[in-house]
């Protein structure tokens, strides 16, 4: 079974938010951390957030 990059990306920003203390987290921290291009990781948010 195989995933879309989107989904591969959308976990890989859920994880970071799960391992991330307190506080607020800005799209291009959670980019370079997990190797997400940024305006990728911006859409992804948005999404997660009307989720």
């Amino acid at each position: 079974m195989q995933i879309t990059r989107e989904t591969d990306y959308a976990i890989r920003c859920i994880l970071y938010l799960a391992g991330k203390e307190g506080g607020t987290a800005v799209v291009g921290d959670i980019s370079e951390a997990q190797q997400v291009p940024k305006t990728f990781a911006a859409k992804i948010m948005q999404k997660l957030q009307r989720a």
